[in-house]
């Protein structure tokens, strides 16, 4: 809410909300989700809604039984705010340091996360991807290579389980059935590759931006 003064006396403005259920998490712990956040748009683009987070964020780490934190089908904006509130914090975490991340994503680094700011594997790993991109120096071509390679092998995951399941389909297919099979799965998955890690980027790019204005 906003607090302002009106002929005299203290009125307050309803600025936006947020909405969260508790999940049931095994063994005996809380996993809180966050369904909706709305800021009016008259507070819009003030940096309201990380507050927001930030301040609910802030209760969780306060409780033992929450296990993690997670969002319901995000927007794009939203996993933005998100991306942002969560990179900070991880920037004060010892894993999450500049040299680090050049090694790739480590158990530690999901460990403190999840320890320290709630924060599941998943968005671990993304905030890790999105560090080493700011780490990463553009004009260093073993650098962004090495970036680009383990940001596509993450992305080629379901891509490797799919593979699996073609070995035992090929058992019934004739040799030039099996070749053109593999041909068209080999150039969608590249195709999709390419596309998914340039998506990424932009989105990335977007809240470094932000990060490098704090």
């Amino acid at each position: 809410f906003e607090k302002y003064q009106f002929e005299g006396s203290t009125r307050y403005a309803f600025a936006g909300y947020m909405t969260i259920y508790s999940y049931y998490a095994y063994p005996g712990l809380i996993r809180p989700r966050i369904s909706q956040v709305l800021v009016l748009p008259p507070f819009q683009r003030q940096g309201h809604c990380a507050a927001m987070l930030q301040a609910f964020y802030n209760l969780c780490y306060k409780n033992d039984d929450i296990k993690d934190i997670t969002i319901e089908d995000p927007s794009e904006n939203f996993q933005r705010v998100r991306d942002f509130v969560d990179a900070r914090n991880c920037m004060t975490l010892a894993p999450f340091k500049s040299l680090k991340l050049l090694f790739g994503f480590s158990g530690d680094m999901e460990r403190q996360a999840r320890i320290k700011f709630k924060i599941n594997k998943k968005q671990a790993r993304r905030v890790y991807e999105i560090l080493r991109l700011k780490r990463t120096d553009p004009s260093n071509e073993h650098e962004y290579r090495e970036f680009r390679l383990d940001v596509k092998r993450r992305i080629n995951i379901p891509f490797q389980k799919r593979g699996r399941e073609f070995d035992k389909l090929s058992k019934f297919l004739q040799p030039t059935e099996l070749a053109a099979t593999m041909n068209s799965q080999r150039e969608q998955r590249l195709e999709y590759l390419q596309s998914t890690f340039e998506e990424l980027l932009e989105e990335y790019q977007k809240v470094i931006e932000r990060l490098n204005m704090i």
